[in-house]
């Protein structure tokens, strides 16, 4: 949800131009991711920043940079405050401090985005420089948070994996975008394409293979087994209201 509302914010942010209602919808989306993954707002903050400074960088206009920054910084009005206080929160609270401390999600190596990505990289960078040398100000967010994907990837930051969350949307419209322009120049290279787009199905087919063999063999951690299912069952009746378990590490979550 935290990821759909973070699209829709930067969906919204774009397409604003002088509409009110399009720049606080963009708001009102940022401050709900707040609210339910305030980690995905380092993300939206960092594509907006990434946004406005390419378009500082790549136009001779002041005005249009300044236009850009004055919209994000209306996109990230709301959130802000909420941001602020998160990060005070987690640096403070003892509790918060300790969770955090054992909240490790790090990135895997290189190789692995290299893997995942690496059927889209190439036409997804061809796509990018275009953008970057092109006229339409608005594409240029597809560049920054495609650019942007590895930094956040590696972030010096223990749950640094779930910072590039979404990148992955800005690769694969920039691919598109190439493989629509190829298409139009070249119409006979559609079974070329086609191939590109079924080795890249590899993942899906996995994932797909993975989840049925998990539910053909029960077992931990998907299943529950009906002992355990018993025995909390148990505690939920018998156990005074507001009681304190001791568990070991297997059982906790459960």
């Amino acid at each position: 949800l935290a990821r759909g509302l973070l699209l829709i914010g930067v969906t919204a942010y774009l397409g604003g131009g002088d509409s009110r209602r399009a720049r606080w919808t963009a708001a009102l989306a940022f401050l709900f991711v707040g609210l339910l993954q305030p980690i995905a707002l380092v993300s939206g903050y960092a594509v907006l920043g990434a946004h406005v400074a390419l378009v500082g960088l790549t136009r001779r206009s002041p005005a249009e940079a300044w236009s850009w920054a004055r919209r994000s910084l209306i996109t990230v009005s709301l959130s802000l405050p909420l941001f602020a206080y998160s990060v005070v929160a987690f640096s403070l609270d003892p509790y918060l401090r300790i969770w955090t401390a054992q909240n490790k999600l790090l990135s895997p190596h290189p190789l692995h985005y290299l893997l995942a990505y690496g059927l889209i990289l190439v036409p997804a960078g061809v796509e990018a420089v275009r953008v970057i040398r092109g006229r339409d100000p608005a594409r240029l967010l597809l560049a920054g948070w495609a650019f942007l994907l590895p930094v956040l990837a590696y972030f010096p930051h223990n749950v640094q994996r779930r910072l590039p969350d979404g990148a992955w949307v800005a690769l694969l419209v920039l691919a598109a975008m190439w493989a629509s322009r190829w298409l139009q120049s070249a119409p006979r290279s559609r079974r070329a394409l086609t191939v590109l787009v079924g080795a890249s199905l590899g993942t899906s087919a996995l994932i797909l293979l993975g989840a049925v063999r998990t539910a053909m063999v029960p077992a931990a951690p998907a299943f529950v087994s009906m002992g355990e299912v018993r025995a909390y069952e148990w505690l939920a009746v018998n156990a005074p209201q507001g009681s304190v378990v001791l568990s070991d590490y297997e059982a906790g979550n459960a």
